[in-house]
């Protein structure tokens, strides 16, 4: 979970930073990332690199002059991060209704020159919604996977495949992003039975796996990934969704009988 923070006049984000830092002292966030930069291309750079689905932003709309600059930022924020938390903190209360015809969905619209509290009592209001959010999920729904070197945390759901890209790195694709980290596959395939190898260079997750190509002898995932099955791996492979679906079409028909 991170915090970003758009804002290209010095002191209002030492101030925005702070005030941040304070509140999220205050609600026990400790272990959240903060980071601040005055170029949009910086704070882009930083939701391409995150290895969490959603991250909380606070954007300024004007800057270096282009008073929709953070508009513009938020667009490519939420076609790489659907899932993002987007607050817009400005001087310019004109321009709140055009965030509405750049289909953004913010969350939240706070005003600079609002008074101290009021500021503050905003600000809290949107870090406690995100805290909330990110606590909803039980540690059994996320990904997670840490050593030396990473760390790393996800909705378990939004894992569609795992690859090597040399003999000690990996690239973790999510249904939103490609997440590269050092490690091997076997480090991952023994995080959660849902993993499945099915192939030398390949693990899946099964849940994400839509039919299985026979003629092809591959994976078809969500978003129309094709992923290949090894001769050698295919039975289990093809056992393991035959288990993991009747075991998900069972649970489907208990909760149905509950309601």
């Amino acid at each position: 979970m991170a915090i970003y923070i758009l804002e290209d006049n010095v002191f209002q984000c030492g101030y925005l930073l702070k005030t941040i830092s304070n509140i999220c002292d205050t609600l026990g966030f400790k272990s959240i990332d903060i980071q601040e930069s005055s170029r949009p291309e910086r704070v882009i750079q930083f939701c391409n690199s995150s290895s969490y689905e959603k991250n909380l932003y606070f954007l300024d709309l004007k800057i270096d002059g282009d008073e929709t600059a953070g508009f513009k930022v938020a667009q490519k924020i939420r076609s790489i991060e659907p899932q993002a938390m987007i607050v817009f903190v400005t001087s310019y209360a004109n321009l709140a209704l055009l965030s509405y015809e750049y289909m953004i969905s913010a969350f939240a619209y706070i005003l600079k020159y609002d008074d101290e509290k009021d500021y503050f009592d905003k600000i809290t209001s949107c870090i406690s919604a995100y805290k909330k959010s990110t606590e909803t999920n039980s540690i059994d729904e996320y990904f997670i996977f840490e050593n030396k070197f990473t760390s790393i945390r996800f909705l378990f759901n939004d894992l569609l495949y795992v690859t090597s890209v040399s003999p000690h790195k990996l690239v973790l694709c999510t249904k939103s992003k490609e997440i590269y980290c050092y490690g091997s596959l076997k480090d991952i395939q023994n995080l959660n039975n849902r993993i499945i190898r099915c192939h030398q260079s390949y693990l899946i997750n099964i849940q994400n796996v839509k039919k299985i190509d026979k003629s092809n002898r591959r994976l078809i995932l969500e978003n129309e990934i094709h992923i290949p099955i090894s001769k050698k791996m295919y039975a289990t492979v093809s056992e393991s969704w035959k288990k993991y679906y009747d075991l998900h079409n069972s649970i489907n028909e208990i909760n149905k009988l509950e309601k």
